[in-house]
């Protein structure tokens, strides 16, 4: 969640994420890092990483889906049933 909202703001924190999770952003997800630089997604910004232009273009298709898929279904669902027990997504 928190590494969707990040990439979301085009920016990942590594003091943010060792502040949240007392944990190194480049040890948890070192395979994720190495592929996103591979293939020229993100890149290094002094504090973390940055999501390229292309990255940026990819993030928000993928972000787009996920809206759709998750939280426009959760919030139609609330609007109908305030505080539902149950969510079915799939």
């Amino acid at each position: 969640y928190w590494l969707f909202w990040s990439c979301y703001n085009l920016d990942v924190n590594k003091n943010n994420f060792i502040q949240l999770f007392n944990k190194d952003l480049d040890s948890e997800f070192w395979w994720e890092i190495k592929v996103g630089k591979l293939l020229g997604i993100i890149e290094n910004n002094g504090d973390g990483y940055k999501l390229t232009d292309k990255g940026a273009y990819l993030f928000h298709l993928v972000e787009q889906k996920y809206t759709n898929q998750y939280i426009d279904k959760t919030w139609r669902m609330a609007r109908k049933t305030p505080w539902p027990k149950k969510i079915v997504l799939y």
